[in-house]
């Protein structure tokens, strides 16, 4: 079926069926190319786009054809969401300025198919969409660099656009930093946490073989992400296995150059997300680590400040219990002793001492991940999410 592409715009519609609001046509803006490796916000912009289809709406999604595309796969598949919407890929030059360039192109092409929303990602083709009088969201999860002037300016501009319908971010520093940056009214702000597609507890697992705990990590190996903490809890604990699901080869390659001579660290490679349900699905227990490295003004440390975990929801989806690190950005998701079990990030011994406790206490492993499978279904699925950041606009 051909979205959006009707010669004349339609009236938006009020109907509603079950609850869900109906036949709004949105154009999504993407920022990364689809599909591409490492890159959460592409997990998310595939997410939300098959939340809001849904949810009823029909949808379309433009994406940058970078360098970094994935060729000869398909979007649908390797983020593991219904084939429900369009993906259209528009060109991204080699010149300097090619990503405002794509903006304006993605704006235009979105005014040519008429929609009743135009919902993104991409700051320049928001700032280009709401300029052309299309009703906009723009979604954003980290300040604009104050050295970034030419994007400061955009993101200025588009805050006092009256067609900018609201701002969607993930954090209460960042609801903070758009009223005071900007001085946009919270009126106009949508706090909207990450989210993650239910997985259910049963279906398709991974084969760990033997051993008295599996405890899995799923995401990046840069620094801040916490594989300094597992290799030390690692050497701990020779009675668990950690397995690390991500990482590029050459991240890969160092890190299994620190575990060395120990027997109970398996790395797996990069997965397709799709691909990371099975993982996490097959884990005794699912680890967050994350840290900020030394250094105060570190891009890691500044990060902690304004996050919104995608891991966090996946893990909670998955129903297995979640060791993770005592930020204020994890407590906004998790409780301690109640969903999870928190611990300093930097405090082996604790980390040590909570795998301890989950080893040999089976009920407190089915209690916490239990009780974060239900918050998660309350709380943080994709569909939602998708209906807050759109509601009172159907």
């Amino acid at each position: 079926m051909q979205l959006l592409s009707a010669p004349r715009r339609r009236p938006r519609s009020s109907a509603r069926s079950g609850g869900r609001s109906l036949n709004m046509r949105i154009v999504y803006l993407g920022a990364s190319a689809l599909p591409s490796a490492g890159r959460a916000n592409t997990i998310q912009t595939m997410a939300m786009c098959s939340a809001f289809s849904t949810n009823g709406h029909e949808v379309v999604l433009i994406a940058p054809d970078r360098p970094d595309r994935i060729k000869d796969t398909d979007p649908h598949t390797y983020y593991g969401v219904p084939p429900a919407f369009r993906i259209e890929h528009l060109p991204w030059y080699h010149w300097k300025g090619r990503g405002y360039l794509y903006g304006w192109a993605a704006a235009r092409r979105a005014r040519e198919l008429r929609p009743d929303l135009v919902y993104g990602r991409s700051l320049i083709g928001c700032r280009v969409a709401a300029g052309l009088r299309m009703p906009t969201i723009f979604e954003i999860h980290q300040p604009v660099p104050r050295a970034d002037i030419l994007l400061r300016f955009a993101l200025s501009g588009l805050t006092r656009q009256p067609n900018l319908k609201r701002l969607v971010t993930i954090s209460e520093p960042m609801v903070d930093y758009f009223r005071s940056e900007f001085g946009m009214p919270a009126s106009r702000i949508s706090l909207a946490p990450n989210g993650a597609q239910d997985i259910g507890h049963t279906g398709a697992s991974v084969a760990l073989g033997p051993g008295a705990l599996h405890a899995g990590y799923v995401g990046g190996l840069q620094p801040g992400k916490g594989m300094q903490l597992i290799v030390k809890m690692a050497a701990a604990t020779p009675w668990a296995t950690y397995h690390v699901v991500g990482g590029t080869p050459s991240e890969i390659s160092e890190w299994e150059a620190a575990c060395a001579g120990l027997e109970n660290v398996r790395f797996h490679g990069h997965v397709s997300p799709a691909e990371t349900e099975r993982f996490r699905r097959s884990f005794d227990v699912l680890l967050a680590p994350y840290h900020a490295p030394a250094g105060s003004l570190s891009p890691d440390r500044a990060r902690t400040a304004w996050l919104s975990p995608l891991k966090l929801p996946e893990y909670m989806a998955a129903g297995k219990p979640i060791v993770c690190s005592d930020l204020a950005a994890y407590r906004a998701v998790l409780s301690h002793e109640q969903t999870a079990l928190f611990c300093a990030p930097d405090d082996v011994g604790a980390w040590v001492d909570a795998l301890t406790r989950l080893r040999d206490d089976p009920p407190l492993r089915s209690r916490l991940g239990q009780a974060a499978h239900r918050e998660f279904i309350e709380h943080y699925t994709w569909e939602a999410r998708a209906r807050r950041v759109l509601e009172g606009l159907t």
